[in-house]
């Protein structure tokens, strides 16, 4: 006897940036820089739509012999991928090696 298993899949997209404060150019080494992390997701593009909101998990990730991360590295939103979803937390860097 052969039992097939069905899968329902969630075709979302997330597009993510982080944005330095515009009113600063230069950083020294060890100082704490406040940085908004935005993650944008959606699911326009796909076949079939997602009527629910979604729990989304994210990681923060920065090059390690560079960067150091302060606060949480790892979160969790809901995103309403019928429409646009930006959610947009603010994370601190310090620069510790050039």
């Amino acid at each position: 006897m052969m039992t097939r298993l069905s899968a329902s899949t969630l075709q979302i997209i997330s597009r993510s940036s982080v944005t330095f404060p515009a009113t600063r150019q230069v950083f020294r080494l060890g100082e704490p820089i406040n940085v908004r992390v935005r993650i944008e997701t959606c699911n326009a593009w796909a076949q079939s739509i997602a009527v629910d909101p979604v729990a989304m998990m994210y990681d923060v990730i920065a090059d390690k012999e560079g960067w150091l991360i302060a606060g949480p590295k790892r979160g969790s939103y809901v995103a309403d991928v019928s429409n646009l979803t930006i959610f947009s937390p603010t994370r601190t860097l310090m620069l510790v090696f050039i």
